[in-house]
């Protein structure tokens, strides 16, 4: 036979068919409902208490047996005084249990059943059911198709046999032939036995000695490993297991383990029950004893090796359910308890109900059934022996732990799990459970389903698990985790963790100061009120802060931010985001992606990160930075710093006396309304001032630079740049290179700087200073003033009146449209006529001084008065 366990507790259970409402007192619960396996049910329900059972056994029996074999359930019990027997029931409507037969008068014919029968076992053979029993012997009978006995031998005890209330009996089928191995009881030691057609027959006998833990047996179950038979054998009272190799003709101890191993010296004393079973392809074997329930692997060779350990146990049986390997294991008292087996040894808790059955367990015994397992249980009173029935099956819960420290298991079925007062853990299993957290601090597990969890008061720890789950932690410090699926989660009052997990989840912190994080999918999160936490993690999340200093980062996907109320830091993290501050001095970073960010009201702070971004400071004094990429920057209102960092940015400050700096590569700058300071910085930059008075400059690179409105100062920096005053009293600079500088209206003054550069006054009373190099000077339609300075210059008047200025050392300067009578010629430091020396140069007037040579084109020298010049 081979069995297997798994646990879970309930103080009350009060369940029909499903369904159950169980009930906690005061004191700490264990409450288990129904329990899905691998979506099948699996509520433990107490099904039938059989008291005529005891019947089998007249008074108080010192040994019971018990069997599942198909339809029928088998209960055999003995006394020492000889009287025993064994009977048979079958499962009715509602699991009850129908006698089917019994057999309790035991002794009247040696070739009955033989009385005292505490050991039986079932074995198949073709189509043959056939059953084994021990008491004060063995005997065989086979099973008619409506499962009464039919006996076919027996061996009664002997002196010498070992057949003297055997305490266990295991059978099985070798080369084709029906075969038990009988062991323990008055002589102790193994007797391996035989059925042939001339009836039962001894095949082999292992008497005890010092060195084979075998006086007394207990439990014995047989396996197959890599096609070779073995019997494990335990003994109470030597606190010790034994492995035996089975043949048609002998037997072999391969191993043992015990008091004394040193491995298992205390884990095995009182080892009264001991199952064995392939768990994913691994033979293993399982040792229960008050102190410890000990896990083995058994080897092809019969060599134990040890897995794990646990809490003690009397009985223990494994099964297999829906593809899930469980060991069911009794703890001497009213408590049973289910552990999946892991590949590895491992045991996990599964279940632990308190069955209220009020004595120890005498036997146990679990089938599967379809998807449920049936359990039959057997316990001792001064009475005899009560029979009771269990099944695992499908079934809607509803469990209210009460007061005291709860452990309620809703497993399978939409149920409904209350905790009380106190602190819980609460388990909903499979199904759509509502599940209630109660006033204390609690940990509640929604798993399997589409769940609703309240935490209620109290610091509670909240998990959804596998479905589309609703989380509330209510009052207090919460913690609540979402899982795989679209999860609602709400943290309600003061500061909470919130993890959406995967899914598009709604993620709420309500008031306090939260953590919260999206996780994978698309989530909606919201902050609420207090200084919180969020992190959307991937996916293309919506996020809102809420009111007070929030901390948000976007994380992986296209994300949508607005902080709300207050200073919010906010990083929109990879994917093409939009962010906005809203109110407060915001933090904003766009991150990889091309990315649009809005500041909103308040003195904030905007950084695009990498690729192309749209960036607007909004209302404040904002600090904008592109950074890589080909980026967008909108100042607002307030007096704005926007920096566009790497890539070809178009920057506007609009309202305010804004900052603009282009930064590397072809930027565009509009300072727009306000006193702006424009630097275009490296590359080709086009700027334009806008209203107010302005202060631009190009930079390194070919710039377009523009006053427009206002009294501006507009300079070219490096490169050949093309630099125009526009409106207002500008100052216009050329710098390095080759420059075009234009004053339009105003009275403007117009520097080249160094190179060859070409200056146009344009309308007012203008200043045109040509620098170092071979400069251009056109005075255009106001009183004008041409200083042509170093270099061999040509100057040319305008329609008003014009100054022309020259110094000792400028060179050789052409002026063109000198008005005679009109315009003027000063050099610096002449006092009169007599420091000037005038002569004609191809035919052109020439003024000379210090070494400085002006021509005057077309202007005959003779023509020349005092008046044409402008002394000190």
């Amino acid at each position: 036979m081979t069995n297997d366990a798994t646990a879970a507790i309930a103080r009350t259970l009060s369940g029909g068919n499903g369904g159950q409402t169980l009930t906690g007192g005061e004191a700490g619960d264990r409450l288990r409902g129904d329990k899905g396996l691998d979506g099948a049910s699996g509520q433990l329900v107490v099904r039938d208490a059989d008291r005529e059972a005891g019947e089998a056994a007249e008074g108080a029996a010192d040994s019971v047996g018990l069997l599942h074999n198909g339809a029928l359930r088998f209960y055999a019990a003995g006394a020492a005084a000889g009287s025993g027997g064994v009977a048979a029931w079958t499962i009715g409507a509602g699991d009850t249990l129908s006698a089917a037969w019994s057999q309790t008068a035991m002794h009247y014919d040696v070739n009955d059943l033989l009385t005292g029968a505490p050991a039986l076992d079932a074995v198949t053979l073709g189509s043959q059911t056939y059953l084994f029993t021990a008491g004060h012997g063995v005997s065989l009978s086979r099973l008619d198709p409506a499962g009464a006995p039919e006996l076919l031998d027996n061996l009664d005890h002997a002196w010498g046999d070992g057949l003297i209330y055997p305490g266990a009996v295991a059978a099985f089928v070798s080369g084709g032939s029906l075969m038990a191995l009988a062991g323990g009881g008055w002589e102790g030691g193994l007797t391996l036995l035989r059925w042939s057609a001339t009836g039962l027959s001894v095949v082999a006998r292992i008497e005890d000695d010092a060195r084979t833990p075998i006086s007394d047996i207990d439990a014995m179950e047989d396996i197959t490993v890599g096609g070779r038979r073995f019997a494990v054998a335990a003994s109470a009272d030597e606190g010790a297991i034994s492995v035996w190799d089975i043949t048609s003709t002998n037997l072999r101890m391969t191993d043992k383990r015990g008091f004394d191993d040193a491995e298992t010296r205390f884990d095995l004393a009182g080892v009264a029950s001991v199952d064995a079973a392939a768990v994913d392809g691994r033979a293993m074997v399982f040792a229960a004893a008050p102190d410890a329930l000990v896990v083995y692997a058994l080897s092809g060779t019969g060599r134990l090796t040890r897995l794990s350990s646990i809490e003690g146990a009397t009985e223990a049986r494994h099964v297999s359910l829906d593809g899930r390997d469980l060991l069911f294991c009794a703890d001497g008292g009213d408590t049973l308890r289910v552990y999946e087996i892991a590949s590895t040894g491992r045991l996990d808790l599964v279940r632990e109900t308190r069955v209220g059955w009020g004595a120890e367990v005498s036997a146990l015994s679990v089938t599967a059934s379809g998807d449920r397992a049936l359990v039959l249980a057997a316990r001792a009173d001064a009475d005899g022996h009560d029979l009771l029935s269990f099944a695992f099956e499908e079934g809607d819960d509803t469990i209210d732990g009460g007061g005291g420290r709860d452990s309620i298991w809703g497993d399978g079925g939409d149920d409904l799990l209350i905790g009380g007062a106190d602190v819980d853990r609460i388990w909903g299993g499979e199904g759509a459970d509502r599940i209630q957290g109660g006033t204390e601090t609690d940990w509640l597990y929604g798993e399997a389903g589409a769940d609703s969890v309240d935490g209620g008061a109290g610091r509670d720890n909240i998990w959804g698990g596998e479905g589309s789950d609703r989380l509330f932690g209510g009052d207090d410090m919460d913690k609540l985790f979402g899982g795989s699926g679209a999860d609602t989660l709400d943290g309600g009052g003061h500061a909470d963790t919130l993890n959406g997990g995967d899914g598009a989840d709604r993620v709420l912190g309500g008031w306090g100061d939260d953590v919260m994080t999206g996780d994978a999918g698309d989530d909606y999160m919201d902050g609420g009120d207090g200084y919180d936490r969020i992190d959307g993690g991937a996916g293309s999340d919506s996020i809102l802060g809420g009111a007070g200093a929030d901390t948000i980062s976007g994380g992986e996907g296209d994300d949508r931010i607005e902080g709300g109320d207050a200073p919010d830091a906010i990083d929109a993290g990879a994917g093409d985001d939009v962010a906005m501050g809203g109110e407060g001095a915001d933090d904003l970073t766009g991150g990889a992606g091309a990315d649009r960010l809005l500041g909103g009201n308040g003195d904030d702070t905007l950084r695009g990160g990498d690729d192309a971004d749209d960036l607007q400071g909004e209302a404040g004094d904002d600090a904008i930075w592109g950074e890589a990429g080909d980026d967008a920057l909108l100042g607002g209102d307030g007096a704005d710093l926007l920096d566009g960092g790497d890539g070809a940015d178009v920057m506007r400050g609009w309202t305010g006396d804004d900052r603009l700096l282009g930064g590397n590569d072809d930027d565009f700058l509009f300072g727009d309304a306000g006193d702006d300071v424009l630097d275009g910085g490296a590359g080709d930059d086009r700027l334009l001032s806008g209203a107010g008075a302005d202060a631009a400059r190009g930079g390194g690179g070919r710039d377009l630079i523009k006053g427009q409105g206002g009294n501006d100062r507009v300079e070219g920096g490096g490169g050949a740049d093309k630099v125009f005053g526009q409106g207002g009293d500008d100052f216009v600079f050329g710098g390095g290179g080759k420059d075009l500088l234009k004053g339009n209206g105003g009275n403007d003054l117009l520097d080249g700087g160094g190179g060859k550069d070409v200056l146009k006054a344009g309308g007012g009373r203008d200043a045109l200073i040509g620098g170092g190099g071979r400069d251009q000077l056109v005075a255009g339609g106001g009183h004008d003033l041409l200083i042509g300075g170093r270099g061999a210059d040509v100057l040319k008047g305008g329609r008003g009146r014009d100054d022309f200025q020259f110094g000792a050392r400028d060179g050789k300067d052409t002026v063109k449209d000198f008005a005679l009578g009109l315009d003027q010629l000063e050099f610096t430091g002449a006092d009169d006529m007599g420091d000037l020396r005038i002569s004609t140069f191809k035919g052109d007037a020439m003024v000379a001084y210090g070494k400085t040579k002006v021509i005057l084109d077309g202007i005959d020298a003779r023509d020349l008065g005092e008046g044409d010049f402008l002394f000190d």
